[in-house]
């Protein structure tokens, strides 16, 4: 008799198992099993991905679920449909507790094992008495040695008598006895403890059939594959209905009204449209998704009337003309030929997928409007699960056992910057292997790292996927409950498609937050910014694309350096090529595109089609095109045509060049001539890109850039306020191009500034925000009793109204540093007279300040004076701001920079041979050679200019003790190209001592 493991916790226990699915499959496989279960605790997590992968390997899928009843344990596993959706009802009680009555109500359709052992025997005979008016009962016995058979012995004979069938019923946790230190390591990070230990052997592992036969043998054990063969259940069975927004009588009437007005308002009810529209209407009418489109439509006019800013869209469906009639998308498909089909057609059975981005902080927003309009029951956000990777496992790794973290900082550098596992860093990682292979102590660390990789740590909500379903989504979906009682389906996106479920994308953009909050700033509608613009096209063909969606990277600027966009359609091409691959046609697209490399199209049609991108595929929509064009294919067939091709089927690539051949020689083509065009296709089929979403992401780019063109100050106090903290490089770097731009800056002011940037006189301001160190609660305090009473006429005036908020002497150095007081005194006369300040505050806080002025209580206040260091001034600047606005230290240090033959940044990069340039340390980051040694990668500027500089293992060992942030340094050496135009110093000094 086969044994079968049964009670097996997956990763999906999280921190409450070490066993992964794909080493519990490939070794249940290797013992010959022919079934397999899992039975997570209250949860269903796995099934989808189980069931897929047992199957891949011929296993049967059992699938289970354990729940406390009593004190005991009972597994329930699905026999059919009806237990399924008994196992849903019970996995969905969460935590409210499992009684007899609800077990006698969804009993039916599920084998339920109570799991018995050598500790809760005793008390089980009541519960096995209670459980036998169940059908489909059996004890489980949960054994690991022979000799605990004594033990269960009267209780073996009890359940003899009763005819109670038993099984073996080990509870499997890990893989191999020797895995029991994971189980103990997985316990320590959830509990946040430490291990004294790294080996330990436990019981709860996946026993071989040898093993399971010895512990068991002597036992009559009833046999389960015959009653495992009959269960005729499907976990793919279609259980979503779509939600209906209309009768289904009359969704489809409706849809066709709604869409003849979209394109009466936009003047586009001519013929092409109107065949288009009707072409389309009628493929989704027969596949069931009039009610989609037009709840689509409803939850994006309610985002609009809310003046929640809406996405111009993404995907394909913006190659839908519904959708833009509807106004969901904003690009003219016929316009811009983009195709349907590639978005919908009836040879792809599956649910459309229109992705719209909203404001990210009104995200939320729509969700709840699809909650509040339809139910709280038949709306749910989706699961996610977040894994432990190799860095991660490190890190653990380093907790539990208390390892040195610089030594795993080491292990985890040597793993790389690219996502990787173990076994693929020690095949492709030459650094990683030798460390790994020459060092016994880094072995140790990755052996005990390796046993958690790839189990669950934990489960989030995915960010942007919700379901909608026509009835009450917890009798069809195992779900969790947050606080609020919002459902959480259990299984992830794709598993939910797959059971016929809707699903939207409803996703939040930041940069749409950004031109909404710009727009209000200059009074423009943001649905009216032209995309064609020509100071927009020239500031992204200048490469001015600081903030500018998608365009902000290293990459992509050294891309737009070679393609030089100067047009809509360059940089919708740009979008489309960046890619792994397609990249490397950029210089072909830029030399054809600047006349400097002719382009030969093979005949009239792809002149037409490839025109535009100059010979070269950049689309697949060209590809659908060609197709159609060329070989008569209709679009359906063009897009069935160019999956294929994309995706190198080879078995059906050779009936498709068939069926293109036959197409092209019918349309008077040569033979030779429909080869050609044929391996023009294979050659660039895999480079494709979406048009439509191509399309669309270059008008917000466009969008983006005509703000920053026509409202610069608006546009950079925008992207400020939005970039995540005050003090981190991304805002080093807006400010140096804002300076750059001619803009100038003013350091925060006490009586000026806001919460966040703001213009003041046509210069950006700076936030008190932005001050280091400064809580939250005292900038609000300042503003606040600036707007109740008035400007502040003082620093003592300041200091005697803040005083009741508890101002003290630390933040109101931080105030003087950052420059806030500056229309006042001096900052070192200031700084002296912080404790006279507080003094007479406080005296004055005594007398009821408030009743009187300070003339009637005789007051008076000086200032201490003092003269200012101003290289002191610019120190405690930068170390309260991270940035230096009122001037640069290296001005005061002018005539030494000339005298040492001294040149700009800018200048180094161009002349790539010896000089010397002077740099104030923005950031020094050390790192460790292959042979152990250090050196470092220092990012520096000369206010104008930035520049990183790399200074290897010699001079590393020399200089190492000036490299510190906010050092003035005069460095010799050259840019190198083969150091992607790194600084290579050769030889480093500090200003200080050359004065």
């Amino acid at each position: 008799m086969e044994f079968i493991p049964l009670h097996v916790y997956s990763e999906y226990s999280f921190l409450n198992s070490g066993l992964t699915l794909d080493k519990y499959l490939f070794f249940a496989k290797k013992y010959n099993y022919s079934y397999v279960g899992v039975s997570d605790y209250k949860i269903m997590f796995s099934f989808p991905t189980f069931t897929q992968k047992a199957k891949a390997l011929n296993l049967k899928p059992i699938l289970g679920m354990d729940a406390k009843y009593s004190t005991f344990t009972i597994s329930f596993y699905v026999l059919n449909e009806i237990g399924y959706r008994n196992l849903i009802y019970i996995s969905n009680l969460g935590e409210s507790e499992l009684t007899f009555e609800i077990l006698k109500n969804h009993n039916e359709g599920l084998l339920k094992i109570l799991s018995v052992n050598t500790s809760n025997f005793s008390q089980s005979y009541q519960i096995i008495d209670q459980l036998t008016q169940l059908s489909d009962f059996i004890v489980g016995l949960e054994l690991y040695h022979f000799k605990e058979q004594n033990t269960l012995k009267d209780l073996i004979e009890y359940l003899a008598t009763k005819s109670i069938p038993v099984v073996a019923f080990p509870h499997i946790k890990y893989l191999k006895s020797e895995d029991g230190i994971v189980l103990d390591i997985v316990n320590a990070i959830k509990n946040n403890e430490t291990l004294s230990y790294k080996s330990h052997n436990g019981d709860h592992y996946l026993f071989s059939p040898e093993e399971i036969k010895n512990i068991y043998q002597g036992l009559c054990l009833k046999d389960l594959t015959k009653l495992f063969d009959k269960i005729e259940f499907n976990l793919n069975t279609h259980r979503g209905e779509m939600l209906k927004l209309y009768p289904l009588n009359e969704a489809a009437s409706i849809l066709k009204a709604h869409c003849l007005d979209g394109l009466k308002n936009k003047q586009k009810l001519t013929e092409n449209y109107l065949t288009r529209l009707n072409q389309e209407l009628k493929v989704i009418d027969e596949m069931g998704f009039n009610n989609y489109f037009l709840i689509v439509e409803d939850y994006v006019k309610y985002a609009k009337n809310n003046n929640i800013l809406v996405g111009p869209g993404r995907g394909s469906a913006a190659g839908s003309l519904v959708s833009y009639a509807l106004d969901i998308t904003i690009p003219d498909p016929l316009e811009y030929d983009l195709y349907f089909e590639r978005f919908l057609n009836s040879s792809r059975r599956t649910m459309p997928d229109i992705d719209i981005d909203f404001e990210d902080i009104y995200r939320d927003n729509i969700v709840t409007y699809l909650k509040e309009k339809y139910g709280k029951n038949k709306v749910s956000n989706i699961v996610t699960f977040q894994t432990i990777g190799a860095k991660q496992a490190l890190r653990d790794i380093g907790r539990v056992f208390q390892i040195d973290s610089f030594e795993i900082d080491y292990l985890s550098k040597a793993l790389g910057s690219m996502t990787t596992s173990f076994k693929e860093a020690y095949k492709n990682n030459v650094t990683f292997k030798n460390l790994v292979d020459q060092e016994p102590h880094y072995l140790e660390i990755v052996r005990l790292a390796s046993k958690i990789e790839g189990l669950i740590r934990q489960s989030s909500i995915h960010p942007a996927g919700i379901i909608l379903n026509d009835v009450d989504i917890e009798t069809v979906l195992p779900v969790l409950k947050d606080d609020a009682g919002n459902l959480i389906a259990q299984y992830e996106m794709t598993d939910l498609e797959v059971q016929g479920f809707l699903k939207m994308d409803i996703l939040s953009l930041k940069n749409l937050t950004i031109i909404k909050d710009i727009c209000n700033l200059v009074n423009i509608n943001p649905y009216l910014i032209p995309i064609d613009d020509k100071d927009a096209i020239k500031l992204i063909h200048d490469n001015s694309v600081m903030g500018i969606f998608q365009l902000e990277s290293n990459g992509m600027r050294r891309a737009i350096e070679i393609l030089k966009p100067s047009s809509f359609d360059d940089i919708a091409a740009l979008i489309a090529l960046f890619r792994p691959g397609p990249m490397d046609n950029i210089p072909t697209y830029a030399k054809r595109k600047q006349h400097l490399e002719s382009v030969d199209y093979p005949n009239s049609t792809l002149a037409k089609i490839l025109q535009p991108t100059y010979g070269i595929i950049v689309y697949q929509e060209q590809i659908m095109q060609i197709a159609t064009l060329v070989a008569g294919l209709s679009l359906l067939e063009a897009d069935n045509f160019r999956r294929s091709i994309s995706k190198k089927d080879l078995s059906k690539m050779e009936k498709i060049k068939d069926a293109f051949i036959t197409g092209c020689l019918q349309n008077h083509y040569s033979l030779t001539e429909a080869e050609n065009i044929y391996q023009t296709i294979i050659k660039f089929a895999s480079y494709g890109f979406n048009k439509a979403h191509s399309i669309s992401y270059a008008y917000i780019c466009s969008e983006m850039a005509y703000l920053k063109a026509h409202y610069p100050l608006e546009f950079y106090i925008t992207i400020l306020e939005h970039e995540s903290g005050y003090t981190n490089n991304k805002l080093f770097e807006y400010l140096k191009e804002i300076k750059q731009k001619g803009i100038e800056l003013l350091p925060p002011n006490i009586n000026n500034s806001q919460m966040n940037f703001s213009i003041f006189n046509g210069k950006l301001l700076f936030p008190l925000m932005s001050i280091r160190s400064l809580q939250s609660k005292i900038v609000q305090a300042i503003i606040d009793e600036r707007s109740k009473n008035g400007k502040f006429t003082s620093f003592f005036d300041f200091v005697t109204r803040l005083y009741p908020y508890g101002i003290n002497e630390a933040t109101i150095s931080r105030l003087i540093d950052a420059g806030a007081f500056d229309q006042f005194s001096n900052r070192a006369s200031l700084r002296a007279s912080i404790p006279n300040a507080l003094s007479q505050a406080m005296v004055t806080s005594t007398l009821q300040y408030s009743l009187f002025s300070q003339n009637d209580i005789g007051l008076h206040f000086d200032y201490i004076q003092k003269d200012d260091d101003k290289l002191l001034n610019l120190s405690l600047e930068y170390d309260a701001l991270g940035i230096m606005i009122s001037s640069s230290p290296l001005k005061y240090y002018k005539d030494l920079l000339l005298k040492n033959n001294v040149i700009a940044i800018k200048d180094a990069k161009k002349i790539h041979r010896n000089c010397s340039i002077a740099i104030m340390v923005i950031k020094t980051r050390v790192i460790k050679t292959k042979k152990g040694l250090q050196m470092a990668n220092i990012q520096g500027s000369d206010e104008d200019n930035d520049i990183e500089v790399v200074v290897f293992t010699k001079e590393y060992a020399k200089y190492w003790n000036i490299l510190k942030t906010g050092n003035l340094l005069l460095i010799k050496g050259y840019v190198s190209t083969e150091h992607n135009n790194s600084f290579l110093a050769r030889e480093i000094i500090n200003l200080e001592d050359l004065k």
